[in-house]
């Protein structure tokens, strides 16, 4: 089945769009759009760190390891490494999470990585495609090999970064895939 009909024929999909089983307000009840945007315009200074974020940066393509280890790159950003098999997970690392380099900017020291950085990549998982956890850059420069593992939906932006169909798994809530024996 095509991916946009599997998307519109999901069970979660209603109304025009994707709803979550449980009530999530997208603002508290006392909240309103006024006080959010006078919020903004006064953030403190304190908001941003005073200080560079300690962060300690490893040798990503020298891990091995036959347990899980998890590098966390700021975020929702993260590489996952066991037994050779090196799974990046809404990958960020273009010191922003928006179109423009000047917005939404990292705080430093929760930017130290690059693509450079990286292991041979085996597989992505897109959570979701909000920049913030979807970067352009990264994901369209990655080799063409890497498969590609993420909800419903999510496919068309991938494959507007030229990522081939063929390399993309979208998946309902709660399906899954067996990757290999090891993996799903």
């Amino acid at each position: 089945m095509h991916h946009k009909n599997r998307a519109i024929n999901s069970p979660n999909y209603k109304k025009g769009s994707f709803q979550n089983l449980a009530e999530t307000p997208v603002m508290s009840p006392d909240a309103s759009y006024f006080k959010l945007f006078r919020n903004m315009l006064r953030r403190p200074a304190a908001v941003r760190p005073p200080q560079r974020l300690p962060s300690v940066q490893t040798d990503l393509k020298a891990l091995h390891s036959e347990s899980p280890v998890v590098v966390w790159f700021g975020h929702s950003s993260y590489l996952i490494h066991c037994r050779g098999i090196n799974i990046l997970v809404d990958p960020v690392l273009s010191g922003h999470a928006s179109p423009f380099s000047f917005m939404v900017k990292s705080f430093p020291g929760s930017d130290i990585y690059s693509l450079e950085d990286l292991p041979k990549i085996d597989m992505v998982i897109i959570t979701h495609d909000h920049y913030d956890h979807l970067d352009r850059k990264v994901v369209s420069k990655l080799p063409g090999d890497v498969k590609f593992y993420t909800g419903l939906g999510v496919g068309k932006s991938l494959q507007c970064f030229s990522i081939a169909a063929n390399r993309i798994t979208e998946l309902d809530w709660w399906e899954g895939v067996q990757i290999s024996n090891d993996i799903s």
